[in-house]
Formats: structure tokens, sequence, C-alpha cells
């Protein structure tokens, strides 16, 4: 009972535990606080864990002093889905590589792993950021969704939305219901704007085969044009005319790629050759080690008769094989 109480103690603790770290870059933390809900439904849907709010600052030289917002969603797909959503509408891309990153009149907006990071008023260096990453508890980096790859270049600037559930649908194309997306089949989509009022989504499902079972579903959709490639299904809504719709979705493409590991006739004539020299290293090994061994046991016999001089020598214990 005790080290069940520990545990569960322990576990609390680390819930309660503050996301940012004491120091950031060469400014210390001061204040934290809370951050309250904006959105329970769609927050609920992203599984937000916690978020906080913290002031930063160093006397210097030079002297700084900054706000750090974090949020800790359930995981990468939650938290890209958070960034898109929350960037500024003017925002530009940032330099900084390996990280979903955007930055608008000294904000900087940050999103790698299951953390989002908003910082206001500093610009951190590359080695500052990768060190924060470092320190953030239940980092979880798994890898993140292809589908934004599918969409076609030419969309408004940060227009792009994505979207895994019924609330995120309802929130950034509430033109298509949830059934038709079905997200109990593992649906997934992206959705973005384009010039003369058409906006493009595409829903990714586990199997072609299921996508061209929903292309109908599609359809039904009013003022839709639809259209499937591989488990693709891309729906383009709001066009000025179809010529304009068809000619969005011609650049949806998908292509599959496959990995075909074909064995390498030299590499197995390698991989033989070196299991023979193995095996002959492994019985040379183990010769030299029975020699050693009786080397060994000769010296130790040699040396208790040498200590037993005058003594009668224990009698050795022999095998009568040939005896009749």
């Amino acid at each position: 009972m005790p080290r069940l109480l520990v545990t569960l103690l322990s576990f609390v603790a680390l819930s309660m535990a503050a996301l940012l770290p004491d120091q950031f870059g060469t400014a210390k933390r001061g204040s934290v606080r809370t951050m309250p809900g904006v959105d329970d439904a769609l927050m609920s849907e992203l599984g937000l864990d916690s978020a906080e709010q913290a002031e930063y600052s160093a006397a210097g030289p030079p002297a700084v002093k900054f706000t750090v917002s974090a949020w800790r969603l359930k995981d990468p797909t939650s938290a890209f889905t958070f960034f898109l959503a929350n960037r500024e509408a003017g925002a530009t891309a940032s330099k900084f590589q390996k990280v979903s990153a955007s930055e608008l009149g000294g904000t900087h907006f940050f999103a790698r792993g299951n953390y989002v990071l908003r910082i206001k008023g500093w610009t951190p260096t590359k080695a500052d950021l990768d060190k924060l990453f470092s320190t953030l508890p239940r980092l979880d980096q798994s890898s993140l969704p292809t589908l934004p790859s599918y969409l076609p270049e030419g969309r408004l600037p940060n227009s792009d939305r994505y979207i895994f559930g019924p609330t995120t649908l309802d929130r950034y194309e509430s033109r298509i219901s949830p059934g038709t997306a079905a997200f109990s089949m593992s649906a997934e989509g992206i959705t973005a704007k384009y010039p003369r009022g058409s906006a493009l989504t595409i829903f990714n499902y586990p199997t072609p085969e299921i996508a061209r079972l929903r292309v109908e579903e599609y359809r039904k959709t009013p003022g839709s044009v639809v259209k499937r490639a591989g488990p693709l299904v891309a729906v383009v809504l709001g066009a000025p005319d179809a010529t304009a719709a068809e000619l969005l979705l011609a650049k949806v493409n998908y292509q599959a790629t496959l990995t075909w590991n074909e064995a390498n006739p030299e590499k197995e004539d390698q991989r033989g050759a070196s299991m023979l020299v193995g095996a002959f290293a492994l019985a040379g090994a183990l010769i030299v080690m029975c020699v050693l061994a009786g080397v060994a046991f000769g010296l130790i016999r040699v040396a208790h008769r040498g200590s037993k001089r005058g003594q009668q020598e224990p009698a050795m214990i022999r095998l009568d094989l040939d005896a009749k």
C-alpha cells in the first residue's frame, strides 16, 4: 500500500509540474499562470493536456523581457492542428528548421512534437530553442501526417487547416457533414482556401477501397466537385465554375511508394564468407581456451605437489576401462 501511494503521489506531482523551465536562454522565469481554455469543444478534440504562460527576464547586457505561452496536447497531429489554426493572419514562415514555425512583429509561434509555443518580445536562437524543447516534460516527437503535402500550390497564405474530427470539420469546413467524412473510418483531412472563392478539402482514408466508397457521399454535398486519387478524396466547394474546380482538382495526385528490398548476390556471398570466418574464429578461440585451461590445471598440480613435498600424495582417481 505505501508503494502504491508513493506512485500515485509521483504521478500527481508529475502532472502538476510546470511545462516551462526555470531558465530560457539567459533569462530567468518569473510569474507563471495557467491559461484558461478558449474553445472547450475544440480543445477536447485536440486533447489539450495543460497550458501555461510565464514571464522571463534577464538584467543583461543586453536586458531582455518576454512572455512564453505553452500548450501541451495529446500528440503531434493535435499540436500541428492547433498551430495551423492559431497562426496570426499575416505571419510569415520562420527560419527555424525541423519545427513548424511562423513569426509576426516580434512574436514567434512554434510547434514541435505535441507542444505549441508562442514567444512574444524576444527572438531565440536555434540553440536556445533546441535546449528549451529538450527540457519540456513528456515531449512526443512521433511523425506528422503527410496529408498537407498533397495541397496544391497557390492557396491563400495561412488558410490551411487540419481536420481529424467532427469539431475541427465544423470549424474549418462546415459545408461537409461529419457523416459524409466518416471519421469512424479513420479519416483525416486538410482544407485550404484558394483564389476566386474556391476551397479545397482533401480527406485521407486507410485504403483506396474505402475512399472509393465515400466518393458518392461527397457528391451529395451541394456545389461540390469531387475526385478520388488512391486513398484520397478531394472536394472543391465554392468554385466560380466547374472549370476552375476541375483545374484545382487536377493538381491533386497520389503516388504510392513501394520499397522493394531485393537480395544482393554479392552481399549474400559476403554474408556466407563472414559466417565461415566467424565459425573458424570461434573454433580457434575454444581450442585456445581448452589449451590454456589444461596448462593452468597442470601448473596447479605441480604447485600443489611442490607444497606437499614429503607428504603422501593423494591418490588419483583412475578409470580401469581395460579391466576384465
